[in-house]
């Protein structure tokens, strides 16, 4: 008989609560679990729920245990996953038990994971009562975490582990074998737990794992005993102590505040452990900045523990942080609606209570951006280590003799790379002193073969060394199939390196490209050592190529004689090698800077090694010094360092600082008047500074050059380009030369730099570099902080430490408009700029475009005159093109900068003949467009034009090179139709097109349809148009159906529909694999896509399937459009026949790669539908996410019809006139709405007027029909009251969605609002209220109406800049009218029998008052008389006022002829009806409430059935 498990394997810990509850923990083999449950819970029957997966592993052993026990035993298997921890499966259990059956005397076992564990021990606490339960968990992270404490629990809709009890095991008996299994990255799941119970609680255990994390992934059986046990012992020793959470408990929970918040968004795409650790670091990070952590290198030894166990420190791109933070304001340790925290001290000493902490705080750790608070930077500072010198000793310690404790070493991402990839090579590293000395024992150049690919990451100095460090990894066998490869990140795969390789194999090493000739990865098969001898390398690229042979070379085969051929870049840094490694016992000698002979030896690991500090990251504060007028010393770096850029500080002294360098400290001070000197200046001795001296240099007087950098290039990013795109959106002027840039400074003047978001291209120098610039310049926001932990982690922690400077996003930030190369927000009223070639009508568009805006026009050509005093032809004809040229940029330079705001500009047509013209228009922050009008047009055009000076080249010719010229300078294309001579109607679309840039147009509320367009030229569909686009709220245009998918086809396909309809456009291109016709390729799908953004498509569809980094490209760079990710799972080339049926997992694994795997505006899913019961599946899946943005989830086929009933945002239609469905199963508007009112779907959304009195209001006329009309399930009705409240009551119901308001509440309604719009602010009056998110919102559309009509009757070429204006009245529709010329900017008076009342609104709106008794004498022409008296005073103008024939416009409309319009009639004056008012504020109440244009013409038709003498529509 096996016996029980020794004592030695039980740890039992009795709880000093009240319950006094024993938590029995217990070691061995499954085999023998049946004999210590017999003891420990006696029971009638045993019960075991586990899951399918662990009862093949361990259910039929166990079963035996208990069989050879003679003990009644019931299995039951569940599904895996968090699915089954439901209410569903609990009530399926307790049935199953029920049946068998099961009595109190009945005990438990939960033989899985947490899973299976929270499942039946609720269970357990619920069944009967209360029976007991035994926990064998089968995981780590169960073992170390959700098996000990007495939680159970199952899930609901409303969030994770809401339903639950405290119930603890009889016993939790812990097999260490079954772990054998368990896959590698579910391991590392659990060992997350495990470091953070060290981390809180055991200091000693910490140190172990740091020390011993190669064997500990390995699953060596004695570590793997030895860390489970302890942290076994110490949770349990936590809960006995307080066993429902009410004290030291929540200690537990450090790390999870942040990483439940994360797991309940990212679930199923990280695990809880991961979740977990990225919440450690956040964590950790937050106890250092309230000020309880004091050691920031603790923070960097909790985030490099982490790490070393394969887990995730940093937050996922695609997280949005106020769902982060609306997460965890649900959080269970939450109190007084304070987010509270469990706060570590340091390294085992924690917080015994979560502390509450300022929403601020979490924002500034969790967000992925920072700003500085500019101030005056002063102090002293010690820089973390050289990463320089770092990855040149780690890798020279490994292959030396002896024993290395190297202290100082960078802890950071770089170096991270560096140590794992020696580990992988057999290379053993121990951490002493807490973390702070690495103990390396050399391997006397003895490696072994690693088992897997080394990732590399992005850290290009590793990179290149380990490239010939690999060539010494020889394979005793000879073996070529045993190939060690070398990759890394998407960015390493772009970094050349043929340079280093080509020199490498002419030597006679085995080195392959993997993928890609000349870059990474590469692959050494079999290795055969370094042959060395003669060797020649270009050095022109990377002087890290020539470090990377030097230090292998002391173990070549022969001695290396190395000579480098062109011109040596950073020679200081292959300097540093050479001298580093005569530190090591190798001493290279070198008569010049381009040879070196290393001799054949080993290196001799010195007992200790101090790591100087990184002098690159010492650039940072001092800098801070020179840009703030402060002084900063860097108390580690001085003139005896090995490192170039520890002389940055010259650089500083050449700009107008003071400095001193001692041998081992560095102190700047900036000038004391804030003017700092531009400069001149050579940086290949100190490369990696030149971005900080960029941000000094943007605020310097006069202009900056920095050379002889060309290699910055290849480095994380093109540095060179990105410094010059990134200044240049706070308004820098930068231009980029051949090796390096020239950045023009502000001379001091801050103001002339503007807000904006920097992208760091994942370059910690970037972000590092604009921080310097943000201790300067406010609102400098860095996109992505945490790249700087390449090399200084703890950066901004230092820089708020020691500066006392602020960082953060600060929340006032979230709404503001800011520069972003993502989705950069217009300003409305930004300049617009238009390009394109002559004789595409850039003066005629321009011109109309400004009078549609109201702006200034400005047209180059015409500003060349005026400046340089000779027109363009004359002044060609005089001094020729290229002169001309000279002075067009001069001319539109001064232009530009002189009006950034509210004007419109037509350039001239070779203005992107210039390269810094085109650099210039690039940077310009306004809105650049370019017209595209055909070639042919073009010449026919211009055949006609002899007025214009003669082009050096053919026009068809200088077009084919001047395109993309344009595409390069301009954000938009508006495109003018093939053949369309009338460029007024052109130019009134154009106008509509601006527009729409300016405002974009908001998502659809409520139910909502689009089109989708079948026709293969769209042109098709023209002549009936407006039936096709009743009821819907946008058009697809269906990209992949068109008969030629030539761009410029496509261009006029869009333009078409644009002059067609004012409705948003869907630009879809379907591939065949998600039911559409388009074969190509990604790059030639995302060419397509690119080009709607350009064309201003409203909507952009982008299936998910396609390349993950060009989805994320074209969202950072989707301007105004809005992107739809799609998937649709049914493919349009499967000969007819209809696709599998989907599981509900397949689809939520789509809707998250939809959401979470690219940033998206809309998510759009299509499954395929083969019965009635698929659509329940796809409703209830779709019911449990709560996704941030709309989704449209429909399914396709015959059965999937109802799903389309039932879908309420943005449903895809078809019309009976077209001529295919673009799916299976398609219905058209007038379907689903027939189907959703004979099934009473959904409930009608009611609309009001409210007031009194109102019986003959005609409102619900006007409403109902446009809602009849459009097939919205709307209902417009009277609410006749005189008591406001009754208004507010009505408005706060859940069927009331808004309404009208007229007297006597306009006024009185304001109190009850939620939000006021600014017109309606200013009139003090509200006759619009709609609903949005439960939130009450009043506008005022009275004064609009007045203000269209008065536009539509007046010339569309008047001009309202001479115009006078005359309202009669001063009660609330006079407001209205005042406000209405206001806007118009038409001077106007203001007549009314109470004198006082009219002079009040005079003054509001800028207007002047006179007197009844002047108008008779009153001899000012009247352009527009607006009336707002009633009909009973019988006001009517003298006929010194008719005769001036004004415009006369009525609001009153009972009766229809007023004494005022009898006037018109008999003057034959052109009129606006009253009746004409009332329908055109109905309108646009109408848009506010639907969010669409209302049918006008059906509108009008009904109510000339009612008012037959209704003028006609304007």
């Amino acid at each position: 008989m096996e016996s029980a498990p020794s004592e030695s394997d039980i740890i039992r810990v009795t709880s000093k609560t009240s319950t006094n509850v024993t938590i029995n923990i217990a070691f061995g083999s499954i085999s023998e679990v049946a004999i210590q449950i017999k003891n420990l819970a006696p029971a009638s029957r045993y019960v075991c729920i586990t899951d399918t997966t662990m009862r093949k592993i361990a259910g039929d052993r166990l079963r035996e245990s208990f069989t050879q026990q003679g003990l009644k035993f019931d299995m039951k298997e569940i599904p895996p996953g968090e699915a089954s921890k439901s209410r569903t499966m609990k009530e399926e259990i307790e049935d199953w038990m029920f049946s068998l059956p099961c009595g109190r005397d009945t005990c438990m076992i939960a033989l899985g994971g947490g899973v299976v564990g929270d499942l039946t021990g609720f269970v357990a606490a619920t069944y009967m009562r209360g029976v007991p339960f035994i926990q064998i968990p089968t995981t780590l992270l169960a073992m170390v975490d959700s098996s000990i404490g007495g939680k159970t629990g199952i899930d609901t809709p409303a969030g994770k582990n809401l339903l639950g009890a405290f119930h603890h095991p009889k016993l939790i008996f812990m097999d260490t074998q079954l772990l054998s299994t368990l896959p590698q990255r579910e391991f590392c799941n659990g060992m997350a737990e495990i470091i953070k119970t060290a981390a809180i609680r055991d200091a000693e255990l910490f140190d172990y794992l740091e020390n011993n994390c190669d064997k500990i992934l390995e699953r060596d059986p004695e570590l793997l005993h030895h860390i489970i046990r302890t942290t076994a012992k110490i949770k349990a020793e936590v809960v006995s102590i307080d066993e429902k959470e009410g004290g030291i408990r929540s200690i537990l929970n450090w790390g999870h505040t942040i990483g439940h918040a994360i797991e309940a968004l990212m679930t199923p795409t990280l695990l809880h452990g991961e979740c977990v650790a990225i919440g450690m670091v956040l964590e950790a990070k937050l106890s250092h900045k309230i000020g309880e952590l004091k050691s920031v290198t603790i923070v960097g030894r909790i985030a490099r523990c982490i790490q070393s166990f394969n887990l995730p420190i940093r937050l996922p791109k695609n997280l949005e942080i106020d769902d982060l933070l609306r997460k965890m304001a649900l959080d269970k340790k939450n109190a007084n609606q304070r987010i509270r925290c469990t706060i570590v001290r340091s390294i085992g000493d924690t917080i015994e209570h979560p502390v509450p902490i300022e929403p601020q705080s979490f924002w500034d750790i969790i967000s992925p951006k920072t700003t500085v608070t500019p101030a005056k930077v002063s102090g002293n500072i010690i820089v973390p280590g050289s990463k320089s010198i770092s990855n040149r000793v780690l890798p020279m310690c490994s292959l030396a003799q002896g024993t290395c404790r190297i202290s100082g070493l960078l802890n950071a991402d770089d170096t991270q790379v560096m140590l794992e990839a020696l580990r992988q090579l057999g290379i053993q590293l121990e951490w002493e002193d807490h973390g702070e000395t690495l103990v390396v024992k050399g391997s006397g150049n003895s490696m072994k073969i690693p088992e897997k690919p080394i990732y590399l990451s992005n850290a290009g100095t590793a990179a290149r060394f380990m490239t010939t460090l690999m060539t010494l990894v020889t394979d005793s066998k000879n073996d070529s199939q045993n190939k060690v490869v070398l990759t890394g990140s998407a960015r390493m795969k772009e970094r050349p390196i043929s340079d280093l390789v080509d020199t490498l194999r002419s030597n006679g090493c085995q080195i392959e490209y993997v993928e890609k000739e000349g870059y990474f990865p590469l692959g050494f098969p079999g290795g055969a050592g370094l042959p060395g001898g003669n060797m020649e390398l270009e050095a022109t690229l990377s002087s890290q190529y020539v470090s990377s042979i030097l230090l292998s070379a002391p173990y070549a085969k022969s001695q290396v004689d190395l000579k480098l051929k062109g011109e040596v870049v950073s020679l200081p840094f292959i300097q540093m090698t050479t001298r580093l490694m005569s530190a090591f016992g190798i001493d290279v000698k070198s008569d010049r800077p381009d040879h070196y002979e290393v001799p054949l030896g080993v290196y001799k690991n010195p007992p200790q090694f101090s790591v100087e500090c990184d002098a690159s990251s010492a650039s940072y504060p001092l800098a801070m010094a020179a840009i703030t007028g402060g002084t900063v010393t860097v108390l580690n770096i001085g003139s005896d360092s090995v490192q170039g850029d520890a002389q940055f500080y010259t650089v500083m002294e050449m700009m107008g600082c003071t400095a001193q360098q001692t041998k081992t400290s560095t102190t700047v001070t900036g000038p004391s008047d804030g003017v700092l000197k531009a400069v001149s200046v050579d940086m290949s001795s100190m490369t990696d500074t030149f971005m900080t001296v960029c941000a000094v240099a943007a605020v310097a007087h006069g202009t900056t050059r920095i050379f002889n950098i060309a290699n910055q290039r290849v480095k994380e990013c093109n540095r060179i380009a990105a410094m010059v795109t990134e200044l240049g959106k706070l308004g820098v002027t930068c231009r980029e030369l051949e090796d390096g840039l020239e950045i023009d400074g502000i001379s001091g003047e801050i103001s002339r730099l503007r807000s904006a978001e920097v992208e760091c291209y994942n370059d910690h120098r970037i972000a590092m570099s604009f921080a310097v610039l943000g201790c300067r310049v406010p609102n400098v926001i860095i996109k992505d902080k945490e790249c700087t932990e390449k090399t200084y982690p703890e950066f901004w922690m230092d820089i708020e430490e020691k500066f006392k400077l602020k960082t953060g996003y600060p929340t006032s930030l979230l709404n503001s408009q800011v520069e972003n190369s993502s989705r950069q927000p217009v300003d409305k009223d930004d300049t617009i700029v238009i390009v394109g070639m002559r004789g595409s009508g850039k003066s005629t568009m321009g011109a109309a475009l400004a009078e549609g805006l109201e702006r200034k026009f400005i047209d180059l050509d015409t500003e060349f005159k005026e400046v340089v005093g000779l027109g363009v032809s004359e002044f060609v004809a005089k001094n020729g093109w290229e002169q001309f040229r000279i002075e067009e940029e001069r001319v539109l330079k001064q232009v530009l900068s002189s009006n950034p705001k509210s004007a419109i500009i037509s350039t001239g047509g070779g203005i992107v003949e210039t390269p810094t013209a085109r650099e210039f228009l690039q940077n310009f922050r306004g809105i650049k467009i370019q017209l595209y009008r055909d070639i042919d047009d073009v010449v026919e055009y211009l055949t006609q034009d002899k007025t214009r000076p003669q082009l050096p080249e053919d026009l068809k010719t200088l077009w084919k090179r001047r395109e993309p010229l344009y595409h390069q300078c301009t954000d938009y294309e508006y495109v003018i139709r093939k053949g369309e001579k009338d460029l007024a109607a052109s130019a009134r679309n154009f106008v509509e097109f601006s527009k729409k840039i300016l405002h974009p147009s908001e998502l659809p509320r409520g139910q909502s349809f689009f089109l989708s367009l079948t026709n293969s030229n769209f042109s098709q569909s023209l002549p009936f148009i407006s039936e096709l686009t009743q009821g819907v709220h946008a058009v697809e245009a269906r990209i992949d159906l068109l008969e030629n998918l030539e761009p410029d086809f496509i261009r006029d396909q869009i333009a078409i529909l644009k002059s067609a309809t004012n409705l948003p456009i869907i630009f879809t291109v379907r591939s065949q694999n998600q039911g559409g016709k388009f074969l190509g390729t990604d790059s030639e799908y995302f060419n397509l896509k690119k080009l709607a953004v350009r064309l201003c498509c409203e909507f952009v569809d982008v299936e998910s399937q396609r390349n993950f980094k060009e989805r994320n490209l074209l969202w950072e760079n989707r301007l105004t459009s809005r992107v739809i990710t799609s998937w649709h799972g049914y493919s349009s080339g499967n000969s007819g026949n209809s696709p599998g049926k989907l599981s509900e997992v397949q689809l939520e694994a789509e809707i998250l790669n939809c959401y979470t795997s690219g940033k998206t505006d809309v998510v759009k899913i299509v499954g395929f539908a083969k019965s009635l019961e698929d659509n329940f599946t796809l409703f209830n899946l779709i019911s449990r996410f709560k996704l941030k943005v709309p989704i449209i989830a429909i399914n396709a086929g015959e059965f999937g019809k109802l799903s389309r009933v039932t879908n309420q945002f943005m449903t895809p239609v078809t019309h009976p006139l077209l001529p295919t469905k673009a799916a299976p199963g398609q219905l058209s508007v007038e379907e689903i709405s027939s189907i959703r009112q004979m099934i009473s779907m959904p409930t009608t959304k009611k609309f009001y007027l409210f007031g009194f009195p109102i019986s003959k209001s005609r409102s619900p006329l006007i409403h109902n029909t446009g809602f009849q009309v459009e097939n919205l399930p709307f209902q417009y009705s009277l609410l006749e009251t005189q008591n406001v409240e009754d208004v507010a009551r009505s408005l706060r119901s859940a069927e009331t969605f808004g309404g009208s308001v007229t007297i006597p509440h306009k006024e009185n309604i304001m109190r009850f609002l939620d939000e006021i719009s600014p017109s309606a602010s200013q009139l003090g009056a509200v006759n619009t209220v709609f609903k949005l998110k439960d939130r009450l919102h009043g506008d005022n559309t009275d004064w609009l109406a007045i203000k269209s009509l008065i536009e539509k009757r007046l010339s569309t070429s008047t001009s309202t800049f001479n115009l006078k204006g005359l309202v009669v009245g001063a009660g609330g529709t006079a407001r209205a009218a005042c406000y209405a010329f206001f806007n118009l900017k038409i001077p106007f008076y203001i007549v009314n029998r109470s004198a006082e009342k009219a002079k009040i609104l005079a003054a509001q709106f800028g207007g002047e008052f006179i007197e009844f008794s002047q108008l008779e004498s009153f001899n000012l022409k009247f352009d527009v008389v607006v009336s707002t008296v009633p009909p009973s005073s019988n006001f009517t103008l003298p006929e010194n006022i008719l005769n001036t024939r004004p415009l006369l416009v009525e609001l009153v409309y009972e009766p229809r002829i007023t004494p005022l319009l009898q006037q018109a009639l008999n003057f034959q004056l052109e009129f606006v009806e009253g009746i004409e008012i009332l329908v055109e504020q109905a309108m646009h109440q109408f848009k506010i409430f639907t969010t669409r244009d209302p049918p006008r013409k059906e509108i009008i038709s009904k109510l000339l059935e009612n008012y037959p003498t209704l003028a006609e529509d304007p």
